[in-house]
């Protein structure tokens, strides 16, 4: 399966969904806003997944200049 494919998402979702959401909750301080920002953070990755799949580090966050 080429890389970029739904299939390929699913696997990167479910294997860092348990860390998204916990730095979500620490940034919603609720488990409710934790969950929406969950949600609505992979929904937008998903949009964007065949370039970021193609990325060295897709999970790095950017660092402050």
């Amino acid at each position: 399966m080429p890389p970029g494919t739904e299939h390929d998402f699913e696997a990167f979702a479910r294997a860092g969904q348990r860390k998204l959401y916990r730095t979500a909750y620490l940034l919603c301080g609720s488990a409710d806003g934790a969950r929406d920002l969950t949600q609505t953070t992979l929904a937008k990755l998903f949009q964007h997944w065949r370039r970021v799949s193609t990325a060295e580090y897709p999970t790095r966050t950017p660092e402050p200049c």
